[in-house]
């Protein structure tokens, strides 16, 4: 019921913006997202903390701000998949990336928890004109997964029974797979901004079995509004399957996240309880 309120509300909000020019839809969604930060209470905190957590030398103002300015990017993000057909999209991909990326094979993304997520899916789509593509994502409203099936992008909830033999059956069938993966997931240890965590490892594992190649995928949003969404290789071959290699590849992958979010600390998500202890 509280999924089925809060879709509502969003898909209202997203139809009343979508009225507006879109040059001043980013500015009144994040006045919007500035107050509800305010009065966010464990999310505005644990932002800071995370943040403070990952370079110390912030100070607590800065945090402050960083941590604000993610918010705002998050919530802007929200409203766009609304208006995703609308969005002005650059892609960054070297020639041998996009050979790998349009493969008969498939290929596993990586992705990253930064602006409209939604723009990496659609993009990966929008290139390989396949309809085998399919993200994993937790619990979604009806019209959002509605949008993602307009697009022709296949989701899967990370709560499903079987959800991931799914994945690995979709792979093996030449799909293209893309997959969150900077969030805590008792699966792999990795070191993160110095401190050791644990990460999801499905991506590498997808990879090592389903002999496909490994990449990295991240939207960045810039200050006029278009989005520029990076495809990156990181492994032009299959991972290899020993539990050796799988952490490899995830601590790799980690590497270039951190690189990734110090570039632009205020558009990844520091909200989520991400260094647990």
């Amino acid at each position: 019921m509280k999924l089925i309120k809060v879709d509502f509300i969003v898909r209202v909000a997203a139809m009343l913006l979508k009225c507006i020019p879109m040059s001043f839809r980013r500015s009144l969604v994040f006045c919007m997202a500035q107050s509800i930060f305010k009065h966010a209470g464990n999310r505005r905190l644990r932002s800071i903390k995370n943040l403070m957590c990952a370079v110390p030398e912030l100070t607590m103002g800065e945090a402050e701000n960083i941590a604000l300015a993610s918010y705002q990017n998050y919530i802007f993000g929200i409203m766009e998949f609304y208006w995703i057909n609308e969005l002005e999209i650059e892609i960054e991909c070297d020639a041998a990336t996009l050979e790998l990326l349009k493969n008969d094979r498939g290929v596993s993304v990586a992705t990253m928890h930064m602006g409209c997520s939604g723009v990496v899916p659609f993009t990966l789509q929008k290139l390989t004109g396949t309809e085998k593509i399919f993200s994993s994502v937790p619990e979604l409203s009806k019209s959002v997964r509605q949008l993602f099936a307009h697009c022709n992008v296949s989701i899967i909830c990370e709560k499903q029974s079987g959800y991931f033999l799914e994945l690995l059956e979709a792979s093996r069938s030449g799909a293209v797979i893309c997959l969150p993966a900077d969030h805590y997931v008792d699966d792999v240890q990795v070191k993160f901004f110095n401190q050791c965590t644990e990460a999801p490892g499905s991506i590498a594992v997808l990879s090592a079995y389903s002999a496909v190649p490994l990449l990295l995928c991240y939207p960045v949003l810039s200050d006029d509004g278009q989005y520029k969404v990076v495809i990156e290789t990181v492994f032009s071959k299959a991972v290899g399957r020993s539990k050796n290699e799988i952490v490899s590849a995830m601590q790799k992958i980690y590497i270039r996240f951190e690189q990734v979010i110090m570039q632009y600390p205020e558009q990844w998500s520091w909200s989520y309880n991400r260094w647990q202890d």
